[in-house]
């Protein structure tokens, strides 16, 4: 799967985790950026789905004070990235009513459907960790 990102982004994002990544993408965000490493460049990286999840959970593991600045856009310009390619699997999905039918449809786009559930689940675990936090702050207060 295709994604735009930038070059700033990119930086950030596989800051600690480039060694753990595989040789294909690492080549491939090389190759890119050594022919062009302005921050503000978009680039079009050709992303498997283990590989965006595990970046992405090394993102959200970020201290929030230094990702408060890049996480939130790039979150969103990723999601809607993500979301324009899971929205006419969903609609053809919808549409269908064999069940052989659907669990070839859903193996045919396993890598987006399997995108779009685990971002969808890792904010779900960032919302749940704030509210843990906040929950911990006032029991920690009232006690």
């Amino acid at each position: 799967m295709e994604l735009q990102i930038t070059n700033r982004e990119i930086f950030f994002a596989v800051e600690n985790c480039w060694n753990e990544l595989n040789y294909k993408l690492k080549t491939q965000i090389n190759k890119l950026v050594s022919e062009n490493s302005e921050d503000n460049f978009v680039q079009t990286i050709d992303i498997d789905a283990q590989s965006f999840i595990f970046i992405m959970k090394a993102v959200n593991s970020q201290p929030q004070g230094v990702a408060r600045d890049i996480n939130p856009p790039m979150h969103l310009a990723l999601k809607a990235q993500i979301l324009k390619l899971v929205e006419p699997v969903m609609a053809q999905l919808a549409k269908m009513t064999n069940e052989e039918e659907i669990t070839l449809y859903k193996a045919q786009n396993a890598d987006i459907l399997m995108m779009a559930e685990k971002v969808q689940s890792i904010l779900k675990e960032n919302d749940d960790m704030l509210e843990a936090k906040i929950l911990n702050g006032k029991t920690q207060i009232l006690l």
